[in-house]
Order: structure tokens, then sequence, then C-alpha cells
């Protein structure tokens, strides 16, 4: 895994905060869909709206004051590639979605808030894929604290990049 940079890292997370408190959807999809996540509860299929910035039946007041929402973070470099996405959406049931979609960047941003005991207990997964002569790096967190990042990169003939943000809410980059 390469490491990003610090300076990169903290602008990633302020970009991801303020849009989160700003409540911007930005990138856009086509297509989104979610199925259970085989280690939760069944749930009713459901789908996302196109450029939903916040997923899942959750919401801010249903999380409390324990953690922050998850917000996974896909950065490149343009929009000129589609990314396929694939996060959690957590529901007010207990189960846990796995949203996957087809977005174009530059900046796309994903919120779920975890309201539940299997939420804040499951591994959180985030994955993005594009095939791209670009960067391509993610980011995970629950509100202000960052639990990992990756990037990718490959410079000139085009190459499929695949980044990986998986973590639990409890832990923290060191």
């Amino acid at each position: 895994m390469t490491r990003a940079p610090a300076r990169l890292v903290a602008g990633l997370l302020a970009l991801t905060v303020g849009c989160v408190l700003a409540g911007c959807a930005v990138g856009g999809a086509s297509g989104p869909s979610q199925s259970a996540i085989a280690s939760t509860p069944a749930a009713a299929s459901t789908s996302a709206p196109v450029d939903a910035a916040q997923v899942g039946t959750c919401t801010a007041s249903d999380s409390g004051d324990s953690v922050g929402p998850m917000v996974f973070t896909v950065a490149t470099d343009t929009g000129d590639f589609p990314i396929q996405l694939s996060y959690p959406a957590f529901n007010r049931d207990g189960t846990i979605d796995t949203v996957t979609e087809t977005a174009t960047g530059p900046l796309i941003v994903r919120t779920s808030y975890p309201c539940t005991d299997a939420a804040l207990s499951a591994s959180w997964v985030t994955e993005a894929t594009s095939e791209t002569t670009e960067h391509l790096s993610c980011s995970l967190s629950n509100g202000g604290n960052l639990i990992t990042t990756e990037q990718r990169w490959h410079h000139g003939a085009l190459d499929t990049l695949d980044v990986l943000c998986q973590g639990h809410p409890t832990l923290e980059v060191s």
C-alpha cells in the first residue's frame, strides 16, 4: 500500500468534513443498487437516489452522540474516467446494505449514519475501482476521526486501479 502524504490526507479530510457539513453531493452516479451483506439480517431491496450524498435509512438524529457519520471519499485527477464504488449503507432495522454504483470524479463523497449496534460493530468496507491513467484515492472516516486512506497511481498507459478503505469506527490512522 502506498501511504499518502500527511498534507494530502489533511486536505482530503478537511474537504470531506466540509462537504458533509454543507450537505453537498458531488460526482455523478448512474444505477446505484443495494444488496444485503451476508453477515447481517436480510434487508428489503432498496435503491439510493442518483447523486445521493447520504445512503441508508439512519439519519444524524438516529445516531446520537456516540459516533459521527461514516464518510467515504474518493478523489481522482479529473472526471474523465468512470469509477465503480462499493460502500455500506446503515439502516434503522439493523441491516447493512452494500451500495454499488458507477460515478465520476474528481470528488465523490458518500455518507451513512451508523445508528445500530450492528453498524457500530461491523467492519466498514469501501472500495473504488477505475480503469484510468490518473491517480485514485479513498479515505474513510467517522465524523472527524480518520480511519484509513489509500491511493494508487499509474502514469501513462491505461490501467485498472483499485483502492480499498476498510476499518472500524474505533480505529484511527496513527
